[in-house]
Parts: structure tokens; sequence; C-alpha cells
């Protein structure tokens, strides 16, 4: 069965460039721009990767991807947004639970990469959760071995993923992290040239001078 992913955006030049960005991926797409819309079509039809951007008129994307938290958990969800805004990380992580934070303008590579991924994880969470077939009584004692060697199996594979969704939040925040650091350096650099500048000037007292060399210091 081929994967689907869907995107959800109201701009439809934005999903417009994502459909056309991934049209050589080996995967089935569907695209939204209402997220009432997007839940419907949910209903009815399995999707491996859900993508959304998050300033939308109906709905935000932080809330949509709550809803689909608790009613399809196996979706993995990714968020767009083009604010590094500390609350909308911590939403998304904490309530929607993300995948994976997009931020505008992306990377085709990093993103089309980010999105093999996501479908990855989908296949291997999912394939846990799926009954096995049916074996007679007649071995009784190897069903009973693979019982326990499947038991210990999924308590490793519920620790690998919480670690591996640890990382993703890790990962998530140091994106922001250094997206704040760098907005926070650009800020000085304009300040440290105005004070540059300013001791430059030849009326400028010694008394001010000083002040600043402090400043700049």
């Amino acid at each position: 069965m081929t994967n689907k992913v869907m995107f959800i955006d109201d701009e439809p030049g934005v999903l417009d460039a994502l459909t056309w960005m991934f049209m050589d991926e080996p995967y089935e797409f569907f695209s939204f721009q209402s997220p009432v819309q997007a839940l419907e079509k949910l209903e009815d039809t399995e999707f491996a990767v859900v993508i959304t951007d998050q300033r939308m008129p109906e709905m935000e994307g932080t809330a949509l991807l709550e809803k689909i938290r608790h009613k399809w958990p196996d979706t993995v969800r990714m968020l767009i947004t083009a604010y590094q805004e500390l609350d909308i990380a911590t939403t998304a992580i904490n309530k929607s639970n993300v995948y994976h934070l997009i931020y505008k303008p992306w990377n085709e590579t990093e993103l089309k990469e980010t999105v093999r991924r996501a479908v990855a994880h989908y296949e291997t969470h999912s394939a846990n959760h799926k009954p096995g077939p049916f074996i007679g009584n007649d071995i009784k004692d190897e069903i009973c071995d693979l019982k326990n060697q499947k038991q210990k199996l999924e308590i490793k594979n519920r620790y690998l993923i919480n670690r591996l969704a640890q990382s993703h939040k890790m990962e998530t925040l140091g994106n922001l992290a250094s997206g704040i650091a760098h907005d926070f350096k650009n800020i000085l650099f304009i300040i440290n040239g105005y004070l540059d500048l300013a001791l430059l000037d030849p009326a400028c007292s010694p008394e001010i001078q000083e002040k600043l060399n402090k400043a700049l210091k």
C-alpha cells in the first residue's frame, strides 16, 4: 500500500510548491486549504504523515495536530511556521507531540529527507499494532517462547521510540534556540555598528567615549 502524505495550508501557492517538490517521491499526496476538510478526510483515509501550517483562519496548526494526535496517534505530525516563537514550539512539542518543526523558508533537500524519515517512523510504529497470523495449538511451547521474545522486544521498542521522541524534541528546541541566537546576534551587530560610529565622532567628549566603550564591552 502506498503511504499517504497530507499537506494543509490556507495559501494555495504553498500547497502548489509542496506538491511540486514531492512529485518524484513514492507517496500519494493530498492537499487541503481547510483544516476542517482535512479532518473529514482523515475519517476515511489512513495517512502516514500530516504536515500543516500554523497560522490559518479556521484553526491553528497546533490545535489541528493535537486533534489528530488523540484520534490518529500513529499518524506522524509536522508543523510549518514562519515564526520562531517559543510558545508555538512548546505547544507543538507538549500538546501536539510533533515529529518535526519546519521553518519557512525551508530547505528542499532537508524537508524531503525529513518526510522520508517520518514515513519510515510511521511504518515501524504502525507495524507494531497489526495482529499476526493465527497459529495452531500444536506448537504451544514455541508460541510461548515467541510471546516472551515479542514482549521483550516491545518493551525495548517502546523504550527506543521514547528515546527517539526525546531526541526529536531536543532537535526541535535546538533549531529554535539557534534561530533565536541568530536573530539576537543580528541585533547586537547593528548596536555595535552604531557604537563604533559614535566613537568616531570628533565631537564625542572623553566622558561620552568612556560610556560608549563600556556599552561595547
